[in-house]
């Protein structure tokens, strides 16, 4: 997939990781972008942001404790899909079963490094982008009150 040469204006990132030292590191990679960062410990929590913020990307740790990443990806597809889509990218360590789970977008292998982080975000909006646009929406701002990129 390649780049789209549109600038991010402004996109909502949701970082799902009970460690929060990963939060810790995700902020700092990021926050030099026009982004609004998101945090959730837990599936649950998670789950109560997504009803509230339309969300244009997660980042989505495949272990989180007692439930599994994979199993809140699969919830999280069911609310962030048609005018709400977001992209979902699976955060692990290696990449056993990620690449293989159809729920999710695309892997961001960890530990973060600035460039495997940057460019995961970019082509997960780039992914987002092009969904909502093979949906028929209007990827802007004003439309659903939601900010886009």
């Amino acid at each position: 997939m390649e780049l789209s040469q549109e600038p991010i204006n402004h996109a909502s990132i949701l970082v799902i990781d009970q460690d929060p030292v990963q939060w810790t590191i995700a902020r700092s990679i990021l926050e030099i972008m026009p982004l609004s960062l998101y945090y959730a410990a837990s599936g649950e929590e998670a789950e109560v942001l997504s009803a509230s913020v339309g969300f244009d990307l997660v980042l989505m740790d495949r272990h989180l404790g007692a439930r599994d990443g994979d199993a809140c990806a699969v919830r999280l597809r069911t609310r962030l899909c048609g005018a709400r889509y977001a992209a979902i990218l699976a955060c692990a360590l290696d990449t056993e079963g990620a690449q293989g789970a159809s729920v999710y977008d695309g892997l961001v292998i960890k530990p973060y490094s600035v460039l495997s982080l940057t460019k995961g975000v970019l082509l997960g909006l780039e992914t987002m982008r092009e969904a909502r646009r093979e949906a028929g929406l209007t990827v802007s701002a004003a439309d659903a009150g939601v900010a886009f990129c």
